[in-house]
């Protein structure tokens, strides 16, 4: 790779090549040194061949990767029960792990928030949550009606989250699933912040000019506020039921660009209220 990374482990580079191929080569092709060291430690959080026996023995059946060419979620089954296991790189860990304990602690699960356990081996620690068909990244368009349910369901969760002083920070569609019933929930904690701290949202899902970059600011780090969660939100609906396009050739629109988007039928200004 000619991106100027670190000298890394090349066994380790082989095998982010070949378990995160098209977030590999988004990056060569992009050159962006981030997501390229993001991929790597996202490699070496995967499961070896120790971690697989420990997982065995606690029940747990390593099955390969959810979606081809990306293992960050690896199918697993506990008996015939399906299960979908991520594995967490230790910024992931760092930022998460008192929300982990807040929400495991809680008496009732948000019901549009994943639930999920945690299984630790040789410094590495897991989550394991239950079985999801497929992400709304899978479906093209959302009709009206479908995308006022997103917003009421994802709103749910983002406000849960909220009260508990933490931001989402990855508010996308490959990070909202869909259930069996049809019924959408929030996933992938891994992006999870105390409000007022430094995380990482995926920028194509961020107006271009929410929290201003500068060439000492990494073009994914923001700083967590409840906003971010709302505009995430609000460029997913905008994708996914008028059509925006993310992630070509054209940045992101601006928050006002966003706020007009959703505002033009009236659908959700509810939603674009939130953004100031």
């Amino acid at each position: 790779m000619s991106l100027g990374l670190p000298d890394f482990n090349p066994h380790v580079v082989t095998r982010a090549r070949r378990r995160f191929s098209s977030q590999m080569f988004l990056a060569i092709a992009e050159h962006r040194v981030e997501s390229a060291i993001q991929v790597y430690e996202q490699t070496l959080a995967l499961p070896q061949t120790a971690t697989e026996a420990m997982l065995n023995i606690e029940g747990y059946e390593l099955n390969g990767p959810w979606h081809p060419g990306n293992d960050n979620l690896i199918i697993c089954y506990k008996g015939t029960a399906p299960h979908l296991l991520k594995a967490l790189t230790p910024k992931e860990i760092t930022r998460g792990s008192a929300l982990f304990i807040v929400l495991k602690e809680q008496t009732q699960a948000n019901p549009f928030l994943t639930s999920f356990e945690l299984r630790s081996h040789d410094k590495k620690v897991f989550m394991i949550m239950p079985y999801y068909p497929s992400t709304l990244e899978g479906i093209r368009k959302l009709s009206l009606s479908d995308g006022i349910r997103l917003f009421d369901q994802i709103r749910n969760a983002i406000d849960f989250l909220h009260s508990l002083n933490y931001n989402h920070m990855d508010i996308k569609p490959a990070n909202i699933c869909l259930r069996e019933n049809g019924d959408f929930v929030l996933i992938d904690l891994g992006s999870v912040a105390m409000k007022l701290a430094i995380s990482e949202s995926t920028v194509v899902y961020v107006p271009r000019d929410f929290q201003p970059r500068d060439k000492h600011t990494p073009n994914s780090k923001y700083k967590a506020v409840d906003v971010n969660d709302w505009l995430m939100l609000g460029m997913t609906i905008a994708e996914k039921v008028y059509g925006l396009e993310v992630g070509g050739s054209a940045p992101p629109p601006t928050v006002e660009g966003l706020t007009a988007i959703l505002r033009a039928d009236g659908a959700f200004g509810e939603l674009a209220a939130l953004f100031h």
